[in-house]
């Protein structure tokens, strides 16, 4: 890898991590969501904003692509890799696969991936006549892979049926809203215990308190009393009033709560538009005032209501399937075209 790429470690506040909000990534150790932690409004006087197209190799070997801009904590051990020649994001990739390959298994809290190791890390690459890296065939490959993708996923995914026809119901506001408890609108069930040591790997998503991955912690053969699907769940520790939608049967930890709409058999977009309402609330909550049952019910969320003055459910799915079919289309129609780029579609 010292061959292709410049590797450095990130310098700079080692309170970055807590920088306010805003629209840069903020990359720290991790197996999830492509590195990143959180987005920052900037990483301070000390800390560097690093170019688009580089490759990331966390302390465990992890190594992900970044086609944007971000920043790195200081202290979390992450390697940044710039390519030394000319490279676009299909040979990067490409790279980071045959990277991915060749350290599974190898790094962990006793031998780290350091910056030294990473340049001394070999991989695999394909080469032309003349020995050299075949960067033509890594993109082709690459653009090939991506294309079969695309294709695959509109064949089964007709992205006009997610867009309801023009109704008044879709204005982009309704006319009124309502204060609500959340134990008015959804029946709040508990999660059951489950100690790590009694759990059998398996197929079943287990739920825990997380606010990565869907809150999946583990998947598990067991099911208990807490098995559900088609469900809210919404942590009341840990990473305190996260939430995730899991339309599949999951079994829950203690530490969440599962939450049905009363009265209504409930779908995925009006339990994502509830996810989001209730998110709303995630400041007043911590690991030291925690997300309880009886404060659970009583918190105040504000939804659309119909002319009677209940929750407009109908509004609620129109409008999440709307934005849903508005982002899926500009998302397929920019990579069919070439021209994707997350800022554009996101």
């Amino acid at each position: 890898m010292g061959e292709l790429f410049d590797v450095s470690l990130p310098v700079g506040d080692t309170q970055v991590d807590r920088a306010e909000e805003g629209k840069f990534p903020l990359l720290s150790a991790g197996f999830n969501n492509n590195g990143i932690c959180k987005f920052i409004k900037n990483g301070g006087k000390r800390s560097r904003l690093y170019a688009k197209n580089a490759i990331s190799i966390d302390m465990f070997g992890k190594a992900f692509f970044h086609g944007y801009e971000f920043y790195s904590v200081s202290h979390g051990r992450v390697n940044i890799l710039t390519p030394k020649f000319s490279m676009n994001e299909y040979h990067m990739k490409f790279i980071i696969t045959a990277i991915n390959l060749s350290v599974k298994g190898k790094f962990s809290y006793n031998q780290m991936c350091s910056s030294k190791r990473v340049k001394r890390l070999v991989v695999q690459l394909p080469v032309n006549e003349d020995g050299d890296i075949d960067y033509d065939f890594m993109e082709s490959y690459m653009r090939q892979e991506e294309r079969r993708l695309v294709n695959e996923y509109t064949s089964t995914l007709s992205v006009n049926s997610l867009m309801p026809p023009p109704r008044e119901i879709l204005r982009e506001k309704p006319l009124e809203w309502r204060i609500f408890y959340i134990g008015e609108i959804f029946e709040i069930l508990p999660g059951k215990r489950l100690r790590k040591e009694d759990m059998t790997g398996g197929y079943v998503p287990f739920v825990g308190a997380s606010d990565t991955n869907n809150g999946v912690t583990a998947f598990i053969r067991e099911g208990n009393a807490s098995i559900d699907r088609n469900v809210l769940g919404v942590n009341y520790n840990g990473s305190v009033a996260e939430s995730f939608y899991h339309p599949y049967r999951a079994v829950f930890s203690d530490d969440v709560k599962r939450l049905h709409v009363k009265g209504h058999e409930g779908n995925k977009y009006i339990y994502l538009f509830m996810k989001t309402v209730i998110k709303k609330q995630k400041r007043k909550y911590n690991y030291g005032y925690k997300f309880s049952d009886s404060r659970m019910r009583r918190q105040i969320i504000l939804l659309p209501v119909d002319e009677k003055g209940s929750p407009d459910f109908e509004f609620m799915t129109d409008y999440m399937m709307m934005l849903e079919g508005k982002l899926l289309r500009r998302y397929f129609e920019a990579k069919k075209t070439g021209s994707f780029e997350s800022r554009h579609c996101w």
